[in-house]
């Protein structure tokens, strides 16, 4: 129960901009890694620490202000509408798209957002599109006025600014957007002085081409990350005048100290100078070569994990949680380092093959509802597979990175696997 309370409270989306916002986690690097990689990694091989009280009161204080926030708190961020000028999903019930953004109206058959921008868009791969992939209607490849950067697709973000001082917004474009902004009611030419109030935004934006930019921005700085300025999809009331200034710092300081706990927990239950000096020197030796970009190296580095059996270890270590440990930690490190580029962009995938259909299944069942159907009447192109694409998207974003996570999890189980048959005859080394 108390690992299904603990993963409710870090995942739900939370209200405010922080750096451990919960779905989609592509948010930030902190947001992706703590919650997709580490959260499901500790649940399953260090549950205890879950029976600590420090570990329930914090689950317990998250739930609970993470449910009056819903309750009481305009969501940070701007409304983004797509509106392609050519139909792109089968049995689409409105000319809206869906992106994989679970804090817009992805329940909605007419969504009035596609999704919420809480961060700048420095190219196209950034922009939440990944419905792409998903053209045309009548089951056949997409057509080149489908895709980028021959499509037209239009895009209307709109917003409120709440300023406590004076200051002045800017919005970036790019040419290929056709932009034009307007605060409250009156078009802006690049910048706007605003006066310490309450303010509506609204950019009406024809995407062609390639070359995308959107990035709004508060007296030169990152908009969603200044202070004296809130960024909300609706009108903010009064109640969040009072709690703006420390809501969203609460959310991270309960959800951080969480974590850094639970991770500090399982150092402790690993307790072993050698095999603690071992995870750390393999973890920076393959990331460090992964983040230089020597990928291929730090890959043949990998069979030099099975220098860990000669590492001496306690009686208490010789066991599916150690070799997890020993092993599984550094491979961890290296799927995160080497496909940490995937966080927070879209891929169009290369359509006409399988992997292309099973994206396209994905969104037919999560977004569209056919969870039975599977997407298609016949299953081909490996049937269990579709659902679990979309309930990856579904949690991580548009982002591709969840893939990655999913695979290099499923190939750590299966070496935890072999280990645990080996041990039953051949013994722990």
């Amino acid at each position: 129960m108390w690992g299904l309370l603990a993963v409710v409270a870090l995942l739900w989306p939370a209200r405010t901009v922080g750096l451990l916002e919960g779905l989609p986690l592509e948010s930030t690097i902190a947001n992706t890694v703590l919650l997709g990689v580490v959260l499901p990694t500790l649940l399953w091989f260090h549950p205890r620490f879950l029976q600590v009280r420090f570990a329930r009161g914090a689950i317990l204080a998250l739930l609970a202000w993470k449910a009056l926030a819903a309750a009481t708190i305009t969501p940070d961020g701007w409304c983004v509408r797509f509106e392609p000028q050519r139909p792109l999903v089968k049995d689409a019930t409105s000319i809206v798209p869906h992106s994989w953004d679970v804090r817009a109206d992805w329940l909605s058959d007419q969504p009035a957002c596609s999704a919420i921008v809480r961060r700048p868009y420095k190219g196209l791969g950034e922009f939440p599109v990944w419905f792409f992939n998903l053209p045309p209607p009548n089951d056949s490849w997409p057509d080149p006025l489908d895709l980028p950067p021959a499509a037209r697709t239009g895009m209307i973000v709109s917003g409120f600014v709440d300023a406590a001082h004076d200051g002045t917004l800017q919005l970036e474009f790019t040419r290929d957007m056709q932009a034009a902004a307007y605060v409250d009611g009156v078009k802006m030419d690049g910048t706007a002085n605003l006066a310490p109030g309450i303010h509506h935004v609204r950019v009406a934006a024809m995407l062609t081409g390639d070359r995308w930019r959107f990035e709004p921005r508060w007296n030169g700085a990152d908009l969603w990350r200044s202070a004296g300025v809130v960024s909300t999809v609706k009108r903010p009331s009064r109640f969040d005048a009072i709690v703006r200034p420390w809501a969203g710092w609460l959310v991270t300081a309960l959800a951080a100290g969480l974590m850094i706990a639970w991770i500090v927990s399982l150092r402790l239950r690993i307790g072993s100078l050698p095999a603690l000096a071992w995870i750390a020197g393999a973890s920076v030796l393959i990331g460090g070569l992964a983040a230089t970009n020597h990928v291929e190296a730090a890959r043949w580095c990998v069979p030099g994990l099975i220098a860990a059996a000669f590492i001496p270890v306690p009686a208490r270590l010789r066991n599916v949680f150690g070799v997890f440990a020993l092993v599984g930690i550094p491979w961890l490190v290296l799927i995160v380092v080497a496909f940490a580029d995937n966080i927070g962009h879209f891929r169009l995938y290369a359509w006409g093959n399988d992997y292309w259909m099973y994206q396209r299944f994905g969104y037919r069942i999560v977004m569209q509802g056919y969870w039975l159907e599977g997407g298609t009447k016949n299953f081909y192109f490996q049937p269990f597979y579709r659902w679990v694409s979309g309930l990856l998207h579904l949690a991580f974003g548009d982002s591709s990175i969840g893939e990655f996570f999913w695979e290099g999890g499923c190939y750590l189980i299966a070496a935890l696997l072999s280990f645990h048959l080996a041990k039953t005859s051949s013994g722990f080394r």
